[in-house]
């Protein structure tokens, strides 16, 4: 195998006997981190014996005592193919080996000039990344992000959305071409995979009963062609009534590990709270770290910007505790929709039944470090004819009080999961 390294250090990381005569740890005036000089592979090593399909190269690097810690590694390959690299392994430094992961292809100079770099296995925040390492953590995003023009190779790593544009077979009939389904004019290639559900349910999707998920599982999907063009112009037509003509079996939902082992465990408060954490959407719950909850919405339109939950509702479930206590603690937290979902909550109650609230949560971190679900709010936004309507649910002994509260973080649930779909993938 053809290839070269350079090695990448920030002089800022020294290692404690070491000195530098750039004590800021970059060049004064280009601003990037001090580099070895290009040093060619010298050969390979034994092969392991129990790997036999994986081969140790070795590289020599002449490194000066000011140089610091070694922050990334790029690699020019010299040949004409692409070569899978695992992980590159610096030794020779006072605090030990430095690792360089990298579970990638490299791609050949032929393909592109540019060199590949890998980075050590430290991660930094934007902020607190080394100055010496700003330079190539930039060309890196670049690399990945591309300009959004041109044709996809196969060497490049750039994420970007790919087109459907296979659909059709032109080269053989002019009437078999196909609209490609990107750009302006079809501009969300997943807008296919409502149409494909539809055209497979006999209903409209929703669910009159917990039966019916049920039947998810243990009965599977029906599937139905539809009586239209859809799928000709799909050119996917023969694919479908082959499915549709096989057991349904091909179309039941694996059963989720947690109704496997307990079919009621999704009602708990404890699940409920492990799915705000690790569930679909783990990123929007956040510390409570004021009392009284208000809105940062025009009051003008939304009305008074208090929350309905109020001190005596929420100390009432702290075990003794007060929410100045608990917040000082670090023991509140909430999740919190409100203000991101009242103004549209109109235009969604307005589709054909539907039932939306904003919904705010607070959750108590108790000195059994478990976090309890303690108070839901549900909130719809004034009419002409009334003000904002704001409902408290907290927990209860009786079966109606119980059964609220279930629906109540059903309704927590949802909003999770188009918060999740809606806004952060956006």
């Amino acid at each position: 195998m053809a290839s070269r390294r350079q090695l990448f250090g920030d002089p800022a990381d020294l290692p404690p006997t070491a000195t530098s005569h750039i004590p800021s740890g970059h060049h004064p005036k280009t601003k990037s981190g001090k580099r070895t000089k290009e040093s060619p592979v010298r050969g390979w090593l034994q092969k392991p014996l129990n790997q036999p399909h994986v081969v140790e190269y070795a590289v020599d690097f002449n490194v000066s005592s000011g140089f610091g810690q070694p922050g990334a590694v790029l690699i020019t390959n010299l040949h004409h193919k692409e070569f899978y690299l695992m992980e590159i392994v610096v030794h020779g430094f006072i605090d030990g080996p430095v690792f360089f992961p990298a579970n990638s292809w490299i791609h050949s100079r032929n393909d592109n000039p540019k060199s590949r770099i890998i980075f050590h296995n430290h991660a930094y925040l934007s902020s607190q990344t080394p100055e010496g390492l700003k330079d190539l953590r930039e060309e890196e995003l670049v690399e990945l992000r591309g300009d959004g023009k041109g044709e996809r190779k196969k060497f490049e790593r750039i994420y970007d959305y790919a087109p459907y544009n296979d659909l059709g077979n032109p080269d053989k009939d002019e009437d078999l071409a196909r609209p490609v389904l990107a750009g302006e004019e079809r501009p969300y290639p997943r807008s296919l995979v409502p149409s494909l559900i539809a055209a497979l349910s006999h209903t409209d999707g929703q669910f009159m009963c917990f039966s019916e998920i049920d039947k998810l599982y243990n009965d599977g999907v029906d599937l139905k062609l539809r009586e239209d063009s859809f799928f000709e112009d799909l050119l996917v037509t023969k694919l479908f009534k082959k499915l549709n003509s096989m057991s349904s079996q091909m179309m039941k939902y694996n059963i989720p590990s947690i109704i496997s082992r307990d079919r009621f465990a999704w009602l708990r408060d404890n699940e409920f709270s492990r799915q705000v954490l690790a569930g679909v959407n783990p990123v929007n719950i956040e510390r409570l770290k004021e009392f009284p909850i208000t809105s940062k919405l025009d009051t003008a339109i939304y009305g008074p910007p208090e929350s309905a939950i109020t001190r005596g509702v929420l100390e009432n479930q702290l075990n003794g505790m007060t929410i100045e206590q608990a917040i000082e603690e670090k023991r509140l937290f909430i999740l919190d929709y409100h203000d991101m979902l009242l103004p549209f909550i109109k235009k969604m109650k307005s589709l054909k039944d539907k039932k939306v609230y904003a919904s705010r949560t607070i959750f108590f971190f108790d000195k059994n470090e478990i976090l309890r679900p303690l108070v839901i709010e549900l909130s719809l936004p004034p009419t002409t004819s009334s003000p904002e309507k704001k409902y408290i649910y907290t927990h209860g002994h009786d079966a109606t009080t119980h059964w609220t509260w279930r629906m109540a973080k059903a309704h927590v649930c949802v909003n999770d999961t188009g918060v999740h779909q809606l806004v952060n993938h956006w």
